[in-house]
Formats: structure tokens, C-alpha cells, sequence
């Protein structure tokens, strides 16, 4: 559950520029972000938990190409028990902020860095449950669940169990046709696509082959090339002929 309140001008200022934050990082305008991450950390006054927490997050995150994984699952983790001082592995409290959902997810990345990836498949299933069993709004979990789908299901890809991505992929699928809200709805389709093609069962082949169309309509609406590119290949190299819409 989100509620905000403001109680003063700092309070407003803090959370104008969070937001910020979060945007300029999403957006890949790193530069930017680091500018308004160092106005937040100059803010005058008392700091919260909560705001070391976002400041840990963000700092570990702009400066992930200097850091090896280890330095990052260590800082992630410290950060997660600023708020959550139970955390482990295969347990997490049962509401869950945005930047803790954040900071989980980019464990589970490091899991997988360092070649752990059934802890990361683990970690990742736990935040799916956590989103299926609505403790949070559902506003709330849209801005979180796609991001999780997406890599739990790139995770179960890379570990050969196509069965558990497909039905991942198929979760995330629906829900952006039904909340509208899509991203990486192309790369999950590729995702699919991949599983299916690799499962190799009666009618796979077909589907992987729609999917894979639907995937590269979807990053030309968006013109997003890199991903255009990849599927064209991709699919090229799949069915030995050039992919048409």
C-alpha cells in the first residue's frame, strides 16, 4: 500500500525529486540522474531510513559499471534490511515499497551474475506471489509486476524450463492486454518465442513464429531498433526467410 502525505515543504521537495529520480533512471538518463541524485543527498535535515534506502539503491545502481557483483549484492542486501531486517534468501515481508521490489529484483540480477540462478528463479517467484496475492494495490503492482515477469521468465528460459517461461510469458502477456500496460511486452513475446522453439513439441514452432511476429510489430510501433533488429535476425535464423507483417 502507497500513501503519501506531506507534512511540510521538505516533504514535498523529497518526494518531487524521488520521482524524479526514478524517471530519470528508467528513462536511461543517467547523467540526470546522478545530478538529482546528488540534490537529494545535499537536502538539509534529519534523513530517514527510507531515504538512505532510495539513496543506497540509486548510488549502487548508477555505478554498477564499477562495482563488481559481489560489492552490489552486499549493498543491495545492507539496503533491504535498512527496512526489512528479517530478510533472506527465500523470505520476504509481506508488503513490499516499490524500492524494495527494486532492490529484490536486482538481487535476483546478481544471483544470476554470479551463476546462482535457481536462488534468482526463487527470489523472482516469490515477488510474482507476493503481486498475484494483491497485499498491494493493484496501481501499485502494475508499476512492478511486467519487470518481474519479464526476467523470471528470461531466467527459466536460460535453466531449460520452458514449461514454467511459457506459462510466465503467458501471465505477462495477459496482463498487458488487459491493463494496457506494456512494457517489455515485445521482449517477453521474443522470450516465448525462445521457450517454444527449444520445447519442441506438436504446434510449438507455429506458435514461436506468431509470437515472434507479434514481437517485432510491437518494437517497430515503439521503434525500438535494437530489439527490431534482434527478432529479425533472430527469426531469419530460426525459419530461413525474412520476417513479414
Amino acid at each position: 500500500l502507497s500513501l503519501d502525505y506531506f507534512t511540510d515543504k521538505q516533504d514535498f521537495i523529497i518526494h518531487e525529486l524521488k520521482f524524479k529520480i526514478r524517471h530519470a533512471y528508467i528513462e536511461r538518463e543517467f547523467d540526470l540522474c546522478r545530478k538529482l541524485l546528488g540534490e537529494f543527498c545535499a537536502l538539509s535535515g534529519e534523513r530517514s531510513t527510507i531515504d538512505t534506502q532510495f539513496i543506497s539503491l540509486y548510488d549502487t545502481l548508477l555505478n554498477e559499471n564499477t562495482l563488481s557483483v559481489e560489492e552490489q549484492l552486499r549493498r543491495l542486501e545492507t539496503a533491504l534490511r535498512l527496512t526489512c531486517p528479517q530478510y533472506r534468501e527465500n523470505f520476504a515481508p509481506k508488503v513490499l515499497s516499490y524500492e524494495e521490489i527494486i532492490i529484490l529484483n536486482n538481487i535476483a540480477n546478481c544471483y544470476e551474475a554470479i551463476g546462482q540462478r535457481l536462488k534468482a528463479i526463487g527470489l523472482l517467484y516469490m515477488i510474482k506471489n507476493y503481486h498475484n496475492q494483491q497485499v498491494t494495490s493493484a496501481e501499485e503492482a502494475l508499476r512492478t509486476q511486467s519487470l518481474i515477469l519479464f526476467n523470471l521468465s528470461m531466467y527459466l528460459g536460460r535453466q531449460g524450463m520452458f514449461d514454467e517461461c511459457i506459462a510466465v510469458c503467458d501471465e505477462a502477456i495477459s496482463l498487458a492486454r488487459r491493463t494496457y500496460r506494456c512494457a517489455f511486452y515485445e521482449k517477453i513475446l521474443y522470450n516465448r518465442a525462445w521457450s517454444l522453439l527449444r520445447r519442441g513439441r506438436e504446434g510449438d514452432r507455429e506458435s514461436a513464429r506468431i509470437s515472434l511476429k507479434q514481437a517485432y510489430c510491437f518494437a517497430c510501433s515503439v521503434e525500438d531498433v535494437e530489439v527490431m533488429e534482434k527478432i529479425r535476425a533472430y527469426y531469419f535464423d530460426s525459419f530461413s526467410e525474412v520476417i513479414s507483417v
